[in-house]
């Protein structure tokens, strides 16, 4: 493997500046991995030079994030590289020394997969909770399936404005307004939020208490109510009451507790079919997240590389 690609040696050292630092041959005296590039550098308007050190120092470090990514990944048994191994070669040894090229092109390749493990991951976690279960008969086919309605979901998503990450990492929540048929954007909708933490923590104790005093098929179904009602923000113009942004403190479990019951008194009044598509709904805008969240490198997506 060339110095050119080798992914320590490839990093750019600051060229040596002075009298005859525009000669590769004295860049290369002074140590300078590439000597042509740090020659070239030199002879540069200073303002100008340092931009593209700057550039080269970034690219390095995002290569280095990816890296360090697949060898994670590869390390925890997550992915691995359709690598070709030499003799005596290992898969961690070929990711530290695969070129810039090989590395990006496995880095969209890992992301890819993360996408559909995510998506493979929500849909089982919705037979799990026994959403399935729920939908017994569907509007043509008596084993219509609606999680894994793609067709019915594509539709729906191209109408659907982009989720923005800035607005996650920096406000703490996104929210999407969501057409609950395939027609124009003046459908009814629903908007829904992105869960806070303390609020998924506090439905996993509903739920562990729940399945403790009743069957495992009621506790699953209402687990999948008490996550809509509390992600649920508007629904056909209405603003779902009470808020409950405000608690989110150690103390305010019963506060939370009473304000979501009041808001699935809500749910409980719909017919089930339309709660039941709120699920799908939700199941699919968590999905919807996932995606933002692994869809690329998370330190360079907030600008820290």
């Amino acid at each position: 493997m060339s110095d050119d690609h080798h992914p320590v040696r490839s990093r750019l050292k600051s060229p040596v500046r002075g009298v005859g630092s525009a000669y590769p041959q004295n860049q290369a005296l002074a140590g300078a991995q590439d000597p042509r590039e740090a020659a070239r550098i030199a002879a540069m308007d200073p303002a100008e030079a340092s931009r593209l050190e700057e550039e080269h120092a970034a690219a390095s470090a995002s290569l280095d994030n990816k890296r360090t990514e697949l060898l994670t990944a590869y390390s925890s048994g997550d992915w691995t590289p359709p690598v070709h191994l030499k003799d005596g070669e290992t898969v961690d040894m070929a990711i530290r020394a695969a070129t810039p090229p090989y590395i990006n092109q496995w880095y969209g390749e890992y992301k890819a997969h993360l996408e559909t493990s995510a998506e493979e991951e929500l849909e089982a976690a919705a037979v799990a909770s026994g959403i399935r279960g729920v939908f017994t008969v569907g509007p043509d086919d008596p084993n219509y399936d609606p999680i894994t309605d793609h067709e019915r979901r594509k539709r729906i998503e191209e109408l659907l404005d982009p989720l923005d990450f800035a607005d996650l990492v920096f406000t703490g929540a996104v929210r999407q307004t969501i057409p609950l048929q395939d027609g124009p954007k003046g459908a009814i909708t629903a908007t829904f939020t992105s869960m806070p933490t303390k609020h998924a923590m506090w439905l996993q104790f509903m739920a562990g208490k729940e399945l403790r005093e009743s069957t495992t098929q009621h506790a699953n179904y209402s687990y999948s109510l008490w996550q809509v009602a509390t992600t649920l923000v508007e629904f056909a113009g209405r603003t779902i009451e009470p808020a409950l942004d405000d608690f989110l403190a150690d103390d305010q479990y019963e506060q939370f507790a009473a304000a979501l019951k009041t808001r699935m008194k809500l749910l409980e009044r719909m017919p089930s079919e339309l709660t039941n598509d709120l699920i799908v709904q939700n199941t699919w805008f968590a999905l919807r997240i996932r995606k933002l969240v692994i869809g690329g490198n998370l330190v360079e997506r907030v600008g820290n590389s």
